[in-house]
C-alpha cells in the first residue's frame, strides 16, 4: 500500500470494497470456535487475495462474550508475506 500512499494514485491502491468482501467471506464462512482461527484465516485470505499487501494485521473482537465477566474479548494477529 505504500506506493499508493506515496503517489496518491488511486490506481495503485488496494480496492477497499474487495478487501471488505474478502473479510466478509471468511467471517460468513464455516463457523469457528476460536477467535484466533477467524483472525488467522482472515489474514491469510487477505495476503493470498491482494498481492499489494506485504503485511496484514487483523483484530477480531467480541463484545460481551458469553461466559466471561468481560466487556470484550479480542485477538490480534499479524502475518507477513515471505
Amino acid at each position: 500500500m505504500e506506493p499508493a500512499a506515496r503517489s496518491d494514485d488511486l490506481s495503485s491502491a488496494v480496492d477497499l470494497a474487495a478487501l471488505a468482501a474478502a473479510v466478509r467471506q471468511v467471517v460468513g464462512g464455516p463457523a469457528c470456535v476460536l477467535l484466533d482461527t477467524v483472525a488467522v484465516r482472515t489474514a491469510k485470505a487477505l495476503l493470498e487475495g491482494f498481492a499489494a499487501l506485504d503485511e496484514v494485521r487483523v483484530r477480531v473482537r467480541v463484545t460481551q462474550p458469553a461466559g466471561l465477566d468481560a466487556a470484550e474479548e479480542a485477538i490480534e494477529v499479524t502475518l507477513v508475506r515471505n
